[in-house]
């Protein structure tokens, strides 16, 4: 991890390189003095490789929290919904994060939905599936103005 202190002025944390192997492409998400680094995929050693039918790679739901006192890093909660490794993290404020992701409409495959989970790091559970609006693609900008106003 890097500290950036103005334009010319950074410093790197010792000992806060991402554990080998967890998180290639992840999201992360600082919300009081954390951060937490979700979603990605796992690089498969080569040697791990041989018998596996699927991609070099294999998407992770669970996730790591890097305290930013302690420098150090911890487990973070599973995800429920593998959906949720390409979605959107937002701080709601220093104990919850809103993951919002999109995905296609089960019965209607030109409509798109627009969901959203809560996590709340103080009573360390998942609060609830938000909201699960959808839209037709082609009128998305207004539709996602319409949520946001």
């Amino acid at each position: 991890i890097t500290v950036i202190r103005g334009q010319r002025n950074h410093c790197t944390i010792l000992k806060s390189k991402i554990p080998k192997n967890f998180l290639f492409t992840a999201k992360a998400v600082k919300f009081g003095h954390q951060f937490w680094i979700f979603g990605g995929q796992r690089l498969i050693e080569e040697t791990e490789y041989f018998g596996l039918e699927d991609d070099f790679m294999k998407t992770r739901n669970d996730t790591l929290l890097w305290n930013a006192i302690k420098h150090k890093y911890y487990a973070g909660p599973i995800l429920p919904d593998f959906q949720l490794t390409l979605g959107c993290p937002v701080a709601l404020n220093r104990s919850h994060v809103l993951i919002l992701y999109q995905e296609v409409h089960q019965e209607l495959p030109e409509w798109k939905c627009l969901n959203g989970w809560t996590y709340d790091f103080y009573k360390f559970q998942w609060v609830q599936k938000h909201f699960n609006n959808c839209y037709k693609f082609k009128h998305l900008i207004l539709e996602i103005l319409d949520l946001i106003l």
